[in-house]
C-alpha cells in the first residue's frame, strides 16, 4: 500500500514525510469503506433511476 501512495504524491509533487505516508496507508480501510458506503443506496424494487 505505501508503493502506491509514494507513487500517487510523487505524480501530483507532494511531499509527504513516513509517518505521513504510515498514517495515510493505515486509515485507507476506514475511508474507503465510508465513500463505499456513499454509493451504497438501496433502491425500492421497481425503482429505476431517471437518466435523462
Amino acid at each position: 500500500m505505501t508503493a502506491e501512495i509514494r507513487m500517487l504524491l510523487a505524480a501530483a509533487a507532494l511531499p509527504a514525510t513516513e509517518v505521513e505516508i504510515a498514517r495515510m496507508a493505515a486509515s485507507y480501510p476506514a475511508f474507503r469503506a465510508a465513500v463505499d458506503a456513499l454509493y451504497d443506496v438501496p433502491v425500492a424494487e421497481g425503482d429505476f433511476p431517471r437518466t435523462g
